[in-house]
């Protein structure tokens, strides 16, 4: 008897705990103060008993805070651990966006061509696992370089391919579709062909 009670207690408790991680994470990710918000990630992931997926979740957050307060060897190092636990755990999506974050946070520190490294290395993690939007987001980041490199060549095949990509799964009305048309517009008007 006691251990049914026991039982329905969990079944009960579990689901609105899980909520309250939710909540909470939705909360920290409302703070305006990226240092604190970074605390608070790092005490969240101390205190919580998260699954491998939740806890690179987060760790993505802490990066990308890391990342927006320029603190970029906190950034990488939070990202290429979460790239090992991803491994392990054999979570190929989440190490697929996280060595594109790699790339994110290497472009942002003005190392283009580290940045071009780890954008094609997510894309071939992407393709042999199937996760296309990822793949599609780092084609549309390899022809924002490229624009700037004067690539012209390469940003034209790495944008047009994301908006292929994306429009094959019904997300030509995506915000992120949206900002490859405007990579692809800037590409144009630099090549002096605005018909295109």
């Amino acid at each position: 008897m006691l251990k049914r009670c026991f039982l329905a207690i969990v079944l009960v408790l579990y689901p609105a705990c899980l909520a309250y991680s939710q909540a909470t994470l939705k909360q920290l990710d409302q703070l305006k103060n990226d240092s604190a918000a970074i605390i608070q990630l790092e005490n969240y992931i101390a205190t919580h008993a998260l699954t491998p997926k939740e806890k690179l979740e987060v760790m993505v957050r802490i990066s990308n805070r890391a990342g927006a307060l320029r603190d970029f060897p906190k950034s990488i190092q939070v990202t290429n651990d979460g790239i090992v636990l991803a491994k392990k755990n054999n979570l190929d999506s989440m190490e697929a966006v996280l060595t594109k974050l790699l790339g994110i946070t290497y472009y942002t520190m003005g190392q283009k061509e580290t940045a071009i490294g780890y954008f094609k290395k997510a894309i071939t993690i992407a393709q042999e696992h199937g996760h296309w939007f990822t793949e599609s987001r780092c084609y549309s980041n390899l022809g924002a370089i490229f624009v700037e490199k004067k690539q012209y060549h390469d940003a034209e095949e790495s944008l047009t391919r994301s908006i292929a990509m994306m429009t094959a799964h019904g997300k030509e009305d995506d915000p992120a579709t949206g900002i490859t048309y405007r990579l692809l517009a800037t590409l144009y008007t630099e090549m002096k062909q605005p018909e295109k």
